[in-house]
């Protein structure tokens, strides 16, 4: 069944992305000599990778499948796992494609489904509703498509929109919350570009092996099941950013219901407030004086990526970067935060230059371009490198009341019985014990006689501890306490 679905897609799709291809040709940069180098051993892959991390990925001819591989949707491990991830993944595509296509031949086909004069009512198990919100689905994805990179002519192709529709849509639909969300459409547009530029054409020459390879997992005719994929991997750990949290309903109020801080402002508040309080407290401060709230101006850096901030070709350099850090297991995209401080960093003296909010919210409204992505990156990785050295700090400032709460418990004095009890030795067994107490007005000291088996009797007089000394020094990584005890010796009497 998967076959014939496979089949009954690919042919529309083919034909569209040839008309695509005819027409922008000259974007293409797909290489298989790079992919020769780079996919063939470990080690190549390795060097690949390190190539994304400082950003050289654009002359490899291999950023396509750099990206696939570090997301998780290309299993590299041999030749026949990387035609087997991708099968896969274009099999379930065409089939979630597929329900979509016939999900709107039948409202076009039998209009009792979808004639509101038929009679019944409206309801959520009703298809006439499931029809009004697919097609205000479509009217708000197809706006802001309309409104992607039109400086570009690659985005003004109506293949391109068209696939760029089909790829918002049906995700949209198999994760209705968030749903489509304004900021998704510049993620896929910018997967969707790096994907048709290496995209190898079916009648392009292929002379061995390997170059068929290349020729599969690049096939022009399957751009669009392949960016849906590699989307959907991204989305994993980003899709929290896009979601909202809605107010409790009803008059009914739950100690769960109390308001919730949503993800995008939590993530703002830590790379303003925390990081960058460690790598540079005075632009902290002075942004935090002049009250700029972080997400106003981070909520979009976040959820695009970085991708309205730069040209779109200088924005991949930052991807690759991104990419290079991708975590599969969890789809985590930790490296933007890093990025951010980068960039803040970049415009720092612009900042403090100004005692007006309005201005700072503008500079980073609208940033400046800069001459070298690649400083933007290195820089990146060394904010990268101190945030883990400070992890404790980090901690400390975003969940201060447990702090303390450790705190406490750590530096808690204890009792003196506890000291005690805790540091005399173990006594040889015994028969009986008998205690006396001998009344003074200095501490209580007690005296305990105690007989042995062989009938020797021994007294011992124990003083409590005084606690005279306690001092507290600070050094540059942590504060340490010592509680210093003035242990009096003890008094055998026998």
């Amino acid at each position: 069944m998967e076959d014939n679905v496979l089949a009954a897609v690919s042919k529309p799709v083919a034909r569209s992305r040839k008309s695509s291809a005819e027409s922008l040709c000259y974007e293409k940069n797909f290489s298989f000599e790079g992919f020769e180098q780079h996919f063939t051993t470990p080690e190549g892959f390795e060097k690949l990778k390190m190539a994304a991390e400082l950003g050289n990925l654009e002359k490899t001819g291999c950023r396509w499948n750099a990206w696939r591989a570090l997301c998780g949707a290309l299993d590299i491990t041999s030749p026949e796992t990387m035609r087997r991830s991708v099968e896969e993944g274009r099999k379930r595509y065409y089939i979630e494609l597929d329900k979509y296509n016939k999900l709107k031949e039948q409202f076009k086909q039998d209009l009792t489904l979808c004639n509101p004069l038929a009679g019944g009512q409206i309801t959520p198990q009703n298809p006439l509703s499931s029809f009004y919100e697919d097609q205000e689905l479509e009217s708000t994805i197809k706006q802001d498509i309309d409104r992607t990179h039109q400086e570009k002519e690659f985005f003004s192709n109506a293949a391109v929109k068209d696939m760029m529709m089909n790829i918002l849509f049906i995700w949209s639909k198999a994760n209705p919350n968030p749903s489509y969300r304004q900021g998704m459409n510049e993620l896929v547009a910018v997967i969707l570009y790096v994907c048709h530029r290496e995209a190898v054409p079916p009648d392009q020459p292929k002379a061995n092996e390997k170059d068929q390879l290349l020729a599969f997992l690049n096939d022009e005719e399957h751009v669009e099941a392949d960016v849906y994929i590699v989307f959907e991997r991204l989305m994993k750990g980003h899709v929290e950013m896009f979601a909202t949290h809605q107010p409790p309903q009803g008059n009914k109020k739950k100690i769960d219901d109390r308001p919730k801080t949503s993800a995008i402002i939590q993530r703002s508040n830590k790379i303003q407030n925390v990081y960058l309080h460690i790598v540079d407290r005075e632009l902290q401060t002075h942004l935090q004086s002049k009250q700029v709230e972080p997400q106003i101006y981070l909520l979009r850096w976040i959820r695009c990526m970085l991708v309205r901030e730069f040209h779109l070709q200088d924005s991949l350099v930052l991807w690759d970067t991104i990419f290079a850090d991708f975590k599969p297991s969890n789809g985590t995209l930790e490296m933007i935060d890093f990025i951010c401080l980068a960039m803040l960093s970049f415009v720092r003296s612009a900042l403090l230059s100004k005692d007006d909010a309005a201005f700072c919210l503008q500079r980073l409204l609208k940033f400046p371009p800069v001459e070298d992505m690649k400083s933007i990156s290195d820089l990146a990785y060394r904010y990268r490198s101190t945030i883990r050295e400070n992890q404790r700090t980090v901690n400390a400032m975003l969940n201060p009341q447990a702090n303390q709460a450790e705190k406490k418990k750590e530096f808690s004095l204890p009792t003196p019985s506890a000291i005690l009890s805790s540091s005399r030795p173990n006594p040889a067994p015994t028969t009986t014990t008998t205690t006396t107490t001998t009344t003074t007005t200095a501490p209580t000291p007690t005296t305990t006689t105690t007989t042995h088996t062989n009938g020797e009797t021994s007294r011992q007089v124990v003083t409590p501890v005084s606690y005279t000394h306690l001092r507290a020094h600070e050094t540059g990584r942590n504060l340490v306490c010592r509680l210093l005890l003035e242990k009096k010796k003890k008094i055998d009497l026998t």
